[in-house]
């Protein structure tokens, strides 16, 4: 028998009297296990009992709790698991979810399951056959044979179960901004978060049309959450004087002094959060305008972000993007409103009401 990590194994004895709906998938499920966690070493498997390497989705609430991991191909939020049990459930609570729709009629049979699911569950095309290889594995592994065929051994570099990415948040409106360019093929690593010092939208979206004020964000996010994009992710926006060619800008609509608002933290936080995992950009790679890598203006050229995430300093953005994007959040994420802190600093007023500062 291969070696399995003893967590694995218990897995399996657990999931053996298991009682499922389909107990004819019992194996295949497991010989994806098999693959997914290369026999349960996996870094998902040994600290969050996450064998499959499912990502974590809203459906998965009161089953698993969001983990930030950093996977072979770039970071995510990943399911948590309490214990083996709580996978097994967490497991098929994931397949029940819409992208899945339909695999119950695919269930008479291990291919049948296999083929219906893989081209959502997997971007490798020899998945199937990867599974399929371990199934006599999988048998022995819960007894039900004695003598298996040979299996092939788990790919060494499989990566995390679901190709799914993380769903980009709804757009409500696009207004494209004539103060944009090309980025000419510069990898997008950064994400930089801005104060509109404006909470009319109307105004803003206006200025950002107008080539005069020579400025644009790629995203605006309205106090009531909603979210508008003004510069496509593939061309660059003119948020942050030096520092644009490789940032994506967002742009929280705001009056000076003012923080967020619970609706437009919550969307601010999906935003990113689909951010980080598309464009594979890790949680430190987020700034306020002024403290940003490359900015020309200096920490006194402008007061943005100002007081959105609590007071002005850069690390009140960092303990916010810490609790945010580091750390692991509770199974229902509820972030905490930021709260304005009794302080006297009051920003220089801006130089040119168009521009409302130096950018």
């Amino acid at each position: 028998m291969p070696n399995y990590a003893p967590r694995f194994a218990a897995l399996a004895t657990d999931y053996k009297t298991f009682v499922m709906e389909f107990p004819q998938l019992r194996a295949v499920s497991l010989a994806q296990w098999i693959l997914e966690s290369g026999r349960g070493f996996s870094q998902l498997s040994q600290q969050y009992f996450n064998y499959a390497g499912l990502k974590f989705r809203n459906e998965m609430q009161g089953f698993a709790v969001p983990v930030f991991y950093m996977a072979s191909d770039g970071g995510d939020y990943y399911c948590g698991f309490a214990d083996n049990l709580a996978f097994i459930r967490g497991f098929w609570r994931f397949m029940d979810r819409s992208p899945y729709f339909g695999w119950k009629a695919h269930s008479r049979s291990a291919e049948s399951y296999l083929n219906f699911i893989a081209p959502r569950y997997s971007t490798n095309p020899a998945y199937v056959d990867k599974v399929l290889n371990l199934l006599p594995e999988a048998h022995q592994l819960l007894g039900m044979v004695s003598q298996p065929t040979p299996p092939t051994p788990p790919d060494d570099h499989a990566g995390p179960g679901t190709s799914e990415p993380y769903t980009k948040p709804i757009v409500s409106g696009f207004f494209e901004s004539p103060n944009a360019e090309s980025r000419n093929g510069t990898t997008i690593s950064r994400i930089i978060l801005h104060c509109s010092d404006n909470p009319n939208l109307a105004q803003v979206i206006a200025q950002y049309q107008n080539p005069k004020t020579q400025r644009s964000a790629h995203y605006l996010v309205n106090k009531d959450g909603k979210i508008y994009q003004m510069v496509r992710d593939s061309d660059r926006a003119w948020h942050c004087r030096g520092a644009n060619a490789n940032s994506l800008g967002i742009e929280l609509m705001a009056a000076r002094n003012e923080v967020m608002t619970a609706a437009q933290q919550t969307a601010t936080i999906s935003l990113i959060r689909w951010m980080l995992s598309t464009y594979r950009i890790r949680p430190d790679q987020i700034f306020g305008h002024r403290h940003a890598p490359g900015y020309t203006g200096g920490v006194n050229g402008t007061f943005c972000p100002g007081r959105l995430f609590g007071d002005t300093t850069e690390a009140a953005l960092k303990r916010w993007v810490s609790q945010n994007f580091w750390a692991s959040p509770p199974a229902n994420p509820n972030p905490p409103v930021v709260t304005n802190p009794n302080t006297s600093w009051v920003p220089a007023p801006p130089t040119d009401p168009n521009r409302r500062w130096d950018f």
